[in-house]
């Protein structure tokens, strides 16, 4: 980069020099003929500020015929005797031709001339001889000429005798300008290459160390220093006294007087740099504005970059490191200091070591705060963030108002609505505001449901505790946290419904356009079009159990993606006493595509791979459905199956992969695979439970085809939801109850599936099995299943909380209870010991006794605290000593896998 140094254009006039122009002709003292090859004569120039030589002219004494000549002007001297024989030392002026006019006219178009003397030569290449005997010297006071002899032989061997005749034409008056350059480091002056362009008027382009050019007035001169010498680097160019632009090594500047540049280097400066996460050193990328000295313009953690003094540097922090945790401040040679959105500004004065810290926190904030007794529709104002929130515009903000309809006003009092119905438009146009879930909320579900605030040192956390949309009596959990980097976390319990109109977003409003139109559920996405990003919800919503991160993007837009976050779940599984007819195994491979399932005398199902084929390539009859629709089909018989032994004379296909065996059922939008709904629901038959999208344009669609002693139903080459890949599955219910699946184009799907029956009503989780390794599985009838059972009463197992576990069921001989903890599952039959159809459930690491006061108790049960158990599984089994009830006096329960996890 090019600075240009505007110096006024000193005129002569302002320095009593008026521009005139001169003639000083060299007076022929006879007349005759002459025939050399080359005349020679000096040119001293007297005058202190040079001239500017305009042309010399060449009157011939006598000139029989035509002369064709070439002039040559010396830089290097006169043309003396001694030194004349290197050609390459003069400076060729023109070519002349007389045209047989006795004049030649040489133009040098205003050449300046230093004060000083120059060699002059005029060489005729053809034609007649000149005269040129004459006075030796001529002078007016600002040049003199003299004339030193002729050679037969040009730059050769020395001029002997006569001397030319002719004029020279110039001007005085103008100012020229020098420009002294040299360099200078910490120890004084330095021997550095600096260069000059264009060349000046003797063709110098440069210098090592110090050098003098001269110019033309109004010449644009560039100088150019190197980046380095040693272990020094340019500073700055100084220019008359002036200090130039920091680092730039090309300077120009218009030349008009003398000048004087100084190239200044000094000892680089160097800015260290490292990153921490709560103490612990991590590894983000840092960029640094300018590049540094070594070209690098973001490095990782830690490095270092380089600096000239006195550069201002402004280093840049990824928001986020590994998709989670947040950055919180830098630390400045041990000091703290304020960013706005992760960026520092600092001025180089020195080696500095800086910090870049993060902080985790955690996905669900447990700790609350102070609920806000906000009624329906209702805003609490002029919450104080305790620290500035950055906003899209530059500002910040550190004064929020919470509505009670699941947003928060990011600038007080900006607006005062509690609006219950949730707008696009709106959102848009109104004040900033940040929506983890914009619907019509109501607290009155208990003691705990309400609007919470609570202010960290470097965040801030509101949550909808307990809410419930209008109308409805599901509660569930909404949590949003403002980091004061400008992040943004949103966090969805697992009871969210999905009925409802819904908005989530961030918007700097005001009328913002462009933006982000979201799918929070997918794993991420980023636009640099406008502050504002949303997905709008019409009884769809489908972020339960997610946690959401957003943060600004690009300077003109937000990024976001899903935090790696740790659900806290609690499964049922198994029977202790007695096995139900469910099985299932679930998945994005679910590996084995064949079976048969048979009726067994213990009123379950034994489960077997085909021995052969069992896909029926007559498919039947394609069904016109839609996206999650159902699909009634009469039956010609009765259809037996586990749990209802009368059978059923009608079914309900889903275009999900499985069947209602129970025509009632009504549910055809259950896409997402959910094992608790599984067991619970009504009796269901699942060759391949996804979402499916048979009104997707690629799909073939749903086939049924029925026969008198069998019903087949085929999914046959239907893309999954959103997706290109093809699924196939296949369904034959026989009049005796037996049933083929087959799944012909492969197992693998983009999203969990699952394969299994289902009697439905179990009120507890049948055990996952492995379709390839427990084969053959045989099943049990459900209304043998035990009555001792294992719940949460709805609370999950956050690490670091004390959860309730629920026993009922207890028999009245029981005498004393316990609480089995096992790090693995096991399905160890009890029948040996006297307790047919009872099973031990897990590995048993850990017992603790609960007291037996009636048909129930209540066990309080605490979680490991630290947060490497997130996403830990334990297995818990209630076991009860009751004399009597078998042989062995010992009935079990279910087993609950506890997934430990972060909210």
């Amino acid at each position: 980069m090019r600075t240009l140094l505007q110096i006024p254009l000193l005129l002569a006039a302002a320095s009593g020099l008026v521009a005139q122009t001169q003639t000083l002709c060299h007076t022929p003292s006879s007349t005759g003929f002459d025939d050399p090859l080359c005349y020679y004569s000096n040119l001293e120039v007297t005058n202190p500020h040079g001239i500017s030589l305009r042309s010399i002219r060449m009157d011939m004494q006598w000139n029989p015929g035509w002369t064709l000549c070439h002039m040559y002007l010396r830089h290097g001297g006169a043309a003396t005797f001694d030194d004349i024989t290197d050609s390459s030392a003069w400076w060729q002026a023109g070519v002349a031709f007389d045209g047989g006019s006795s004049q030649l006219l040489f133009d040098f178009s205003d050449m300046y001339l230093a004060p000083g003397t120059y060699g002059i030569a005029l060489h005729r290449d053809e034609g007649w001889g000149l005269k040129v005997d004459g006075a030796q010297t001529v002078s007016d006071g600002n040049l003199s000429m003299t004339g030193i002899g002729s050679t037969d032989d040009p730059f050769a061997t020395a001029p002997t005798a006569a001397t030319w005749v002719g004029c020279i034409n110039y001007t005085i008056g103008n100012w020229r300008g020098t420009v002294a350059a040299s360099a200078s480091g910490p120890g004084g002056q330095l021997l550095v290459n600096l260069s000059s362009s264009p060349p000046d008027i003797h063709g110098s382009t440069g210098g090592f160390g110090t050098f003098s050019h001269t110019y033309q007035p109004g010449t644009d001169v560039t100088l150019n220093a190197p980046e380095g010498s040693g272990p020094l680097v340019f500073h700055h160019w100084e220019i008359d006294g002036d200090n130039q632009e920091l680092g730039e090594d090309d300077v120009t500047f218009e030349v008009s007087q003398p000048h004087s540049a100084i190239a200044h280097f000094q000892f680089p400066h160097t800015l260290s740099f490292s990153a921490t996460l709560d103490g612990v050193a991590i590894a983000p990328d840092v960029a640094c504005s300018p590049i540094d000295l070594q070209g690098h313009s973001s490095k990782t953690a830690p490095s270092s970059f380089r600096f000239r003094r006195d550069r201002v540097v402004e280093l840049t922090a990824d928001q986020e490191y590994d998709d989670r945790y947040v950055f919180k401040q830098w630390l400045v040679d041990g000091v703290p200091r304020s960013s706005q959105r992760g960026t520092l500004r600092m001025r180089m004065m020195g080696d500095h070591s800086v910090v870049a810290e993060y902080m985790d926190a955690p996905c669900y904030e447990l700790d609350v705060g102070t609920p806000l007794g906000m009624l329906d529709d209702d805003v609490a104002s002029g919450l104080s963030l305790g620290f500035p929130f950055p906003l899209d515009d530059g500002t910040t903000t550190d004064t929020i108002d919470v509505c009670s309809n699941g947003y928060v006003w990011l600038v007080s009092s900006s607006s005062n609505t509690a609006d219950p119905t949730p707008s696009l438009v709106e959102f848009q146009n109104e004040g900033a505001r940040v929506a983890p879930f914009w619907a019509d909320l109501e607290f009155d579900g208990g003691v705990d449901s309400d609007t919470y605030f609570h202010a960290f040192a470097d965040r801030a956390v509101i949550t909808w505790h307990e809410a419930r949309l209008a109308g409805t009596s599901e509660l569930f959990t909404v949590q949003c946290q403002l980091f004061q980097n400008g992040t943004v976390w949103w966090t969805w319990s697992a009871s969210t419904p999905a009925a409802g109109t819904v908005l989530v977003g961030v918007t700097e409003g005001g009328g913002v356009t462009g933006g982000l139109a979201a799918n929070f559920w997918s794993p991420g996405g980023a636009s640099s079009n406008g502050y504002s990003a949303w997905q709008e919800f019409q009884g769809n919503f489908n972020l339960q159990t997610l946690a959401v991160a957003l943060s600004p993007y690009a300077g003109a837009g937000w990024r976001y993606h899903r935090l790696d976050c740790a659900y806290a779940a609690a499964t049922s599984y198994g029977s202790g006493c007695g096995r139900v007819a469910a099985f299932y195994q679930t998945g994005m491979s679910v590996p084995q595509d064949e079976l048969e399932l048979s009726l067994s005398a213990s009123g379950g199902y034994d489960v077997l791979a085909c021995s052969g084929s069992c896909f029926d390539s007559a498919l039947g009859t394609l069904v016109p459905m839609g996206d999650d629709a159902l699909h009634t089909v009469g039956l010609p018989f009765s259809f037996p199956f586990p749990g209802n032994a009368t059978g059923s004379t009608a079914i309900s296909v889903s275009s999900n992969g499985f069947v209602w065996l129970d025509a009632d059922q009504t549910d055809g939008t259950d896409f997402d695979v959910n094992v608790p709904e599984f067991a619970n629901e009504g009796p269901r038959l699942a060759p391949l439970w996804v979402d499916l999208n048979p009104s997707d344009p690629i799909a073939d669609g749903v086939y049924v085809r029925v026969e008198s002693d069998r019903v087949v139903v085929t999914w046959h080459m239907i893309p999954e939801y959103n997706s290109t890949e093809l699924r196939t599955a296949q369904c034959q219910l026989f009049a005796d109850g037996g049933v083929l699946i087959s799944r012909p184009a492969g197992t693998q799907t983009g999203r969990a599936q699952l394969l299994g029956f289902s009697p439905g009503f179990l009120l507890t989780d049948p055990t996952s099995v492995d379709l390839i390794a427990d084969l053959p599985l045989q099943t049990g009838d459900p209304a043998t299943a035990a009555t001792l059972s294992l719940s949460t009463g709805g609370a999950t197992p956050v690490v670091g909380s004390t959860m309730p576990l629920l026993v009922d069921g207890i028999p009245a001989t029981a005498t004393a209870g316990f609480l089995t903890v096992g790090l693995g599952q096991q399905n160890l039959g009890l029948a040996l010991f006297g307790a047919p159809g009872c099973f031990l459930l897990n590995t048993i690491e850990t017992t603790s006794a609960f007291s037996i006061t009636g048909l129930s108790a209540t066990v309080p049960y605490t979680i490991p605290g630290s947060p490497e158990f997130y996403g830990f599984s334990l297995f818990v089994q209630g076991v009860v000593l009751a004399p009597g009830e078998n042989a062995f006096g010992v009935v079990t329960s279910n087993g609950l896998e506890l997934q430990l996890g972060e909210f």
